[in-house]
């Protein structure tokens, strides 16, 4: 992965905090972007699958992270300047007009990590997987949810996805789930899975707060598997099993800080049934993990989040070793073992030698610029 420019640290280490800093990293975002000479298509942002125990890094062209990138985006516009905004505005038409490659091949408004059209590309650019069709997964609702989030779609693709999909693939419909604490089993929540009946059920905390963000964008009727869904949310924070279990309750971001910052992204967005009284628990669960947490990063989207729940910001200045702190950090995960649905291989999936870390840099930029409008905001 590149390293930033020497003369782009300078640049932000010193300019203020505010809109020079805020217009400098959408710059820097906007050069990330491809331009198609890369080996991804224009508009993608680049992104590596990693594996921390062997020298291994290679470049993925999956939709996640881009949308991810414009959902961050997005979100902090309305605290740009105008050149900014119009870069955004760009980026985003750009990013978009890749979506439909990574449509579903139902033809139905569902979407893979990976591009299905007009080819397949599952673990591009691998040495192993790319052969076995055993690894090509199916559509799942976090890349759903950003594609939904980041690009209009007609309100009734979204009713249908709530009313028709989501149920089809909820716990106790055809199968129960067995990939979480028993104590959750009972929960007809939604999977992460909207394809391929083999694939093991799981519930994901980070997973389904991206989706509850499009059920109450789209003010879709709540029904038993949301109510559900959200007692899980709840649940996992409360019972401090997002500390003691992460990998259990949220197996794609198995850590804690990005469990809080997914939930906190939820609460301060909306005022959600059975999640409004977690907000001043919230902060002291932040503030607690901001204190054990070392990785820069880490400690952007906890500081961030305590804002969004209306306490002040934890974080003040960017660290000279910036370009060394954004290459530690990665946002998704993938174990090689949670496709089979076996107790004995989720049991042994959760240790980090069995995982693939996915980290983009234009999304860790994006993260430190939502820390800026954030602050902003706050005046």
């Amino acid at each position: 992965m590149p390293a930033l420019r020497p003369d782009v640290l300078t640049t932000l280490h010193r300019l203020a905090p505010g809109r020079d800093r805020m217009d400098a990293l959408v710059q820097q975002i906007a050069r990330l972007q491809s331009k198609g000479d890369d080996g991804y298509s224009e508009g993608l942002f680049p992104s590596q699958r990693c594996y921390r125990f062997l020298p291994y890094e290679v470049e993925d062209d999956g939709l996640f992270m881009t949308a991810v990138v414009i959902y961050a985006l997005q979100q902090v516009r309305d605290v740009l300047s105008t050149d900014s905004r119009a870069l955004v505005d760009a980026m985003t038409r750009r990013a978009v007009a890749n979506y439909p490659k990574y449509l579903g091949n139902e033809g139905v408004p569902l979407y893979n990590y990976w591009q299905n059209h007009p080819t397949e590309r599952y673990f591009p650019n691998g040495a192993i997987f790319p052969h076995f069709r055993h690894f090509r997964l199916p559509e799942d609702i976090d890349t759903t949810a950003y594609a939904y989030l980041t690009k209009p779609h007609p309100r009734a693709d979204a009713v249908w996805l709530k009313q028709e999909r989501l149920p089809f693939h909820a716990n106790r419909t055809h199968a129960t789930i067995q990939n979480t604490l028993p104590r959750y089993r009972h929960l007809r929540a939604y999977s992460t899975w909207l394809g391929y009946p083999s694939m093991p059920l799981d519930f994901d905390v980070c997973v389904l707060t991206n989706l509850m963000l499009v059920v109450f964008e789209h003010q879709l009727p709540l029904n038993r598997h949301d109510l559900d869904t959200l007692t899980f949310i709840a649940a996992a924070i409360e019972s401090g099993d997002y500390r003691t279990a992460p990998f259990r309750v949220a197996p794609w971001y198995p850590r804690p800080s990005l469990i809080l910052y997914h939930v906190a992204r939820l609460v301060g967005t909306y005022d959600v049934p059975y999640l409004h009284t977690l907000r001043d628990d919230l902060v002291r669960r932040l503030r607690r993990q901001f204190d054990e947490t070392t990785l820069y990063l880490e400690r952007v989207i906890l500081s961030t989040s305590l804002m969004r729940l209306g306490a002040p910001p934890a974080v003040d200045r960017l660290p000279a070793s910036l370009d060394n702190e954004v290459d530690r950090f990665f946002f998704f995960t993938a174990s090689l073992l949670t496709a089979l649905d076996n107790r004995v291989t989720w049991a042994l999936a959760k240790h980090p030698v069995f995982h693939l870390h996915y980290r983009c840099r234009a999304h860790s930029l994006a993260l430190l610029l939502e820390h800026e409008a954030w602050r902003l905001r706050r005046g």
